[in-house]
C-alpha cells in the first residue's frame, strides 16, 4: 500500500499541470461533500 501510495505521489508531482490542477478539482468537490454531509450529521 505504501509503495503504491508513493508512487501515486511521484507521478503526481511528476504530471503537467492539468493533470495536478484535476487532483486540486477533484479533491475540492471532496471536501464540498464532507461539508455537505457534516451538516446533514450535525
Amino acid at each position: 500500500m505504501c509503495e503504491a501510495n508513493f508512487r501515486v505521489m511521484k507521478n503526481v508531482i511528476q504530471a503537467p499541470r492539468k493533470r495536478i490542477h484535476g487532483v486540486q478539482v477533484a479533491v475540492n468537490s471532496l471536501r464540498n461533500r464532507g461539508r455537505e454531509l457534516r451538516s446533514l450529521f450535525a
